[in-house]
């Protein structure tokens, strides 16, 4: 069998996706390049502007990276040598290195195994006299995330969260949103970008600012701040342009594949837990489960021609807690454990999804019957 049939079905579907968007992409570059704007013009300020108009929100602002935009948030918000930052205990390492970057100290919580995020109690009781806010990764399902912010808000905390782009669904009063928006992810750029999506106007102006260097766009070169570079590709933003009107056909696509994945892994029984699927909790933006036969599901997909992964999280402890780390946080170790991700994105087949959910429901019969 060759590397081409064991992958039939790849864990992103980058290769076929932009295959056809060639042409789209030259143009694009093209017209960055005509325009003799590079960085931070026409294009990348038009994007924010209709980007907050599909989201519904105040502001969106373009920056170069996910964990760029994650900086620039954290630093707005004050974030600083003393402070303390709660951060899920399995979450992509970007997230804590963001908090660290501040000068801050990641504070780590425990997250449920049944859908990623922390529950409200672990997260309450994490909140110290340093706490100065709460920092959230992709995983959790809407309803959970919506008590999450509900509940720092409360206790007077600014959230800030990632996740995918929901048209029509700007964030809640003291939430900002880093939307990640590089070619892995549901809009699929040409290059790594994000946005921060805010109805905070000192936020939003905070961040502007810090993206350029401390500078703001009426005067060039007068630094109000101690900034860096984190500016929006020209060429980058004209292609997210052309993209941004499937924003809303993309995610319905995928929320009916999620849909069709998660009807047919009941057959799988209690043997399989699908995390989310709103909003995706992989880095890969694939449909991530829970299952204890997960290196044995991973190898039989592979056999069929799909790819699978396991999301790189890994459970965090207190500094210095080492193995002692599975003890504090078991929900993160289970799921460092047993999570893996599925294809799904705009594009894949309804009977790619079939075939999949088939393996691991066959699978785990086979392991209740013990004929495997």
């Amino acid at each position: 069998m060759t590397e081409d049939t064991m992958m039939r079905i790849a864990l992103r579907g980058d290769r076929a996706r932009y295959a056809a968007l060639t042409d789209e992409i030259l143009e694009s570059v093209l017209e960055a390049a005509e325009a003799d704007e590079f960085i931070l013009k026409a294009r990348a300020a038009r994007f924010e502007t209709e980007l907050a108009g599909v989201l519904g929100a105040a502001h969106a602002v373009g920056c170069a990276s996910t964990a760029g935009a994650l900086l620039l948030v954290l630093s707005a918000l004050g974030c600083g040598p003393g402070d303390e930052v709660l951060v899920p205990a399995w979450a992509p390492d970007a997230l804590s290195g963001a908090v660290l970057r501040t000068g801050a100290r990641p504070v780590f919580v425990d997250v449920s195994p049944e859908d990623g995020a922390p529950a409200v109690e672990v997260l309450a009781a994490a909140v110290g006299p340093a706490t100065r806010a709460v920092l959230l990764g992709p995983a959790g399902s809407g309803g959970a995330r919506t008590a999450l912010h509900t509940a720092a808000l409360g206790l007077g905390l600014p959230v800030v969260g990632t996740g995918r782009p929901e048209p029509h669904r700007p964030p809640a009063p003291g939430v900002t949103t880093v939307v990640p928006l590089g070619p892995d992810d549901l809009l699929g750029g040409i290059g790594d970008a994000a946005a921060i999506v805010t109805g905070d106007d000192a936020v939003a102006r905070a961040c502007r600012m810090l993206r350029n260097h401390g500078q703001d766009l009426a005067v060039r070169f007068l630094h109000h701040r101690v900034g860096f570079n984190c500016r929006m590709d020209e060429a980058v933003a004209a292609f997210l342009l052309r993209r941004l009107p499937e924003l809303e056909a993309r995610s319905t696509a995928v929320r009916g594949l999620a849909d069709r994945y998660t009807e047919a892994l009941r057959g799988a029984g209690a043997g399989v837990l699908v995390l989310g699927p709103e909003p995706w909790p992989s880095p890969y933006n694939g449909l991530t489960i829970v299952t204890a036969l997960r290196d044995a599901v991973r190898a039989r997909l592979a056999a069929h021609g799909v790819e699978a992964a396991v999301p790189p999280f890994r459970p965090h402890g207190p500094a210095g807690a080492g193995p002692e780390a599975s003890a504090v946080f078991p929900g993160a170790q289970r799921l460092a454990e047993q999570a893996l991700s599925l294809p799904l994105y705009p594009g894949l087949a309804p009977a790619d999804v079939d075939l999949i959910a088939s393996v691991v429901v066959q699978c785990h019969a086979e392991h209740r019957d013990g004929t495997r």
